[in-house]
């Protein structure tokens, strides 16, 4: 074992054996893990229908609360006395090494079978940081049960915006990281500063499959920006996201919101009894993503001109609107 390591005992419990190996509450280690019943799966689904059009909808269970891996791998003989790799980091980390783990599996299986340039994958998440951050019952370090959403003091994972955590209707309860990765026909690299949402993968994936959505549904076939850049699709006016589509959890922030012209977010609070909107917060989300400036506060003109075209397309406060215009 190396020096510095120890098992970190909580309330009478262990997590992982000397060898790094986590272990259940009897002390066995013989344990299956998730992710890698999920890995087997996804790449045997790939092996077997490789030869015929598919769609994988994969969702991993990490990174996620509470920290959960079948062994600490390298991280394990990270020395403790740093003060930095505490058991809740090591865990943390595996996690992500685990999810990398799987996607370099999946990549290395549609090469094998000579998909890799006929398969498009998008890499995302399902919506903004943890507002309880990430937890490890046999650990008491002091980040390992931080709560009010705060960013990890050394691993820097919460990342931007910093306006707030899921559940929130705020710009950091939705922004997310997207990455789409299809050699040979995504030819451009780097980053894309426009806005797109979840609304819009179903169009975009009947529009490479060459069907017709045969119903109504919000959002945008966003195809000519992955084939073309971001200059090839014209800009959306509204994305449109009622409070009453969140969990009940958002008694702080009771905002119904909107994001205009892929550039500002507009949060109204709408009371029950309310004939109409009352704009609370106006933020330039590419210049302030950390949403630190209200422009309501500053710039009257810009409020009032973006509150009218809000109401007009979405007249009454309290029906749920299209998503998207």
């Amino acid at each position: 074992m190396p020096e510095g390591t120890s098992i970190h005992p909580a309330a009478g419990k262990k997590c992982f054996d000397h060898d790094g190996n986590s272990i259940d509450l009897n002390g066995n280690s013989d344990l299956e893990y998730a992710e890698h019943l999920y890995r087997d799966a996804l790449l045997e689904f790939v092996r077997r229908d490789h030869d015929k059009p598919f769609f994988v909808y994969y969702c991993p269970p990490a990174p996620h609360g509470p920290l959960n891996v079948k062994d600490l791998g390298a991280f394990w003989t990270l020395p403790e006395k740093s003060e930095r790799w505490n058991l809740a980091r090591k865990s943390w980390a595996r996690m992500i090494e685990e999810i990398d783990m799987t996607m370099g599996a999946l990549v290395a299986e549609l090469k094998t079978q000579g998909l890799a340039e006929n398969t498009l994958i998008l890499f995302t998440a399902d919506n903004g940081y943890s507002a309880w951050g990430y937890q490890l019952d046999c650990d008491d370090s002091p980040d390992a049960h931080r709560s009010n959403n705060r960013d990890d003091s050394f691993l820097k994972n919460k990342g931007l915006p910093d306006d707030g955590q899921k559940f929130l209707n705020t710009n950091g309860g939705w922004h997310v990281p997207l990455v789409a990765y299809w050699p040979g026909t995504i030819r451009s690299s780097g980053e894309c500063a426009r806005v797109i949402s979840f609304y819009d993968m179903m169009p975009t994936f009947a529009s490479f499959a060459g069907i017709e959505v045969p119903w109504r549904y919000d959002g945008i076939d966003i195809a000519p920006l992955l084939l073309k850049g971001a200059d090839s699709l014209p800009l959306r006016q509204q994305l449109v996201f009622p409070a009453e589509a969140l969990f009940k959890l958002q008694k702080s922030s009771p905002h119904d919101a909107a994001i205009m012209d892929e550039r500002y977010l507009v949060q109204t609070l709408v009371p029950r009894d309310a004939p109409e909107y009352k704009v609370t917060r106006l933020f330039d989300i590419m210049d302030d993503p950390e949403c630190k400036n209200n422009l309501v506060d500053t710039n009257s003109e810009l409020t009032d001109k973006l509150n009218a075209r809000l109401r007009q397309t979405w007249p009454d406060p309290h029906s749920a609107p299209s998503m998207q215009k």
